[in-house]
């Protein structure tokens, strides 16, 4: 569980389910394919395999000479408007 700070009337933080991963992104000029350097968790894991392919779009920002660090959180939002929940 982590306490993140939500805006509210009144401010204050609430707890909230989130997972949270970190992504180190390259270039391979070999392939032209962003390919997955490192990846780590709150927990220490590594969900994204060192080498996979990583799904994103990255074609702007990678070249040949560039990584990327991308930080990925995922947590159950309930709209006070509409009430639908959805993840993000």
């Amino acid at each position: 569980m982590i306490c993140l700070s939500a805006w509210k009337t009144s401010s204050t933080p609430r707890d909230i389910d989130a997972t949270f991963t970190v992504i180190s992104v390259y270039y391979d000029t070999t392939f032209n394919l962003a390919r997955v350097h490192w990846s780590y968790d709150l927990t220490g894991a590594t969900p994204y395999a060192a080498g996979s392919l990583y799904h994103g779009d990255l074609d702007t920002i990678l070249d040949d000479t560039s990584s990327v660090i991308i930080g990925e959180a995922d947590y159950n939002y309930v709209s006070s408007i509409t009430q639908k929940s959805s993840v993000r």
